[in-house]
């Protein structure tokens, strides 16, 4: 893993247990809040960090990139 794909995914782990969910996809949007602004370089990033970091059989991985990049297209939106 890449530096920041490291630091995304211990923010992803710290957001189950602050939001105290078990949902992937609100500890995704929590870990991108927490890096947007910050030291990540690009929107697409971010995307990418996940992709690197999911099994790609495991058909919930679509669901969470999907997911992400609609939460990363809002953001840059309203941006």
């Amino acid at each position: 893993m890449t530096d920041f794909e490291q630091r995304f995914w211990l923010l992803h782990e710290e957001g189950h247990i602050f939001l105290n969910t078990d949902s992937e996809i609100k500890a995704d949007e929590y870990a991108f809040r927490l890096l947007v602004g910050t030291e990540f370089r690009s929107l697409k990033q971010m995307v990418e960090a996940l992709n690197n970091l999911l099994d790609s059989s495991n058909p919930e991985t679509e669901v969470r990139k999907n997911a992400l990049m609609k939460i990363a297209l809002d953001w840059d939106k309203n941006n």
